[in-house]
């Protein structure tokens, strides 16, 4: 697929720029609610004897 004039392209390139942007920013997000959002490590109930 060929762009018909650089206008395009230029809509292109900076839409898809624009767009690894966002989902660079969700995924940081995501990670960073995950690691504070983590119960804490171990066990849940306590074992019974």
């Amino acid at each position: 697929m060929r762009c018909r004039s650089s206008d395009e392209h230029t809509v292109i390139v900076e839409f898809s720029l624009y767009l690894a942007t966002v989902l660079t920013v969700i995924h940081r997000l995501i990670n960073k609610a995950r690691a504070l959002y983590r119960p804490p490590p171990g066990p849940t109930t306590r074992r019974l004897r």
